[in-house]
């Protein structure tokens, strides 16, 4: 019983420390892109038109 609890300790810990290493770089790749769109480029003010093209494709770099 208590080798039962060690195996189940064990890899409720490693599940745990690898969803935190997933999410964290997902956050970060998330993140970095975020920084390269146009939108983040440059300020504007309150009566500048905005034109969005978006071909779609889900990438910018």
């Amino acid at each position: 019983m208590k080798n039962t609890m060690k195996k189940i300790l064990r890899r409720s810990v490693c599940v745990v420390c690898a969803l935190t290493v997933a999410g964290g770089a997902a956050y970060y790749y998330m993140k970095k892109s975020g920084d390269n769109t146009i939108a983040t480029m440059g300020e504007m003010s309150d009566n500048t038109p905005v034109i969005v093209l978006d071909a779609g494709h889900g990438e910018c770099f």
